[in-house]
């Protein structure tokens, strides 16, 4: 497992694939594949995947900006949506 380092502090890197199953597991899905784009599913921050110097993926590519889905952290894997209230529900 590589680390990287995310301010001052080290994260142990998992191994993630470019997959919609492997990016859901760490808290991100793909919006744009062609441009490599991604969005957190906890702040829905759109971020690139950073690469490496050497071609490839940067450790970490698939990291939030806002460090939601830090290994460590609770995030939420599933996006929710919020049901609509039912007009009685409103009256009263």
């Amino acid at each position: 497992m590589q680390t990287a380092s995310a301010g001052a502090q080290a994260v142990a890197i998992r191994s993630v694939s470019f997959t919609a199953d492997s990016l859901a597991r760490v808290g991100v899905e793909l919006v744009d594949g062609r441009r490599r784009r991604l969005r957190c599913f906890s702040c829905r921050e759109h971020f690139s995947v950073a690469e490496s110097t050497g071609g490839g993926f940067a450790p970490g590519w698939y990291l939030c900006p806002n460090g939601c889905n830090l290994p460590g952290r609770r995030y939420e894997t599933v996006m929710q949506t919020k049901a609509p209230r039912s007009r009685k529900e409103n009256a009263g």
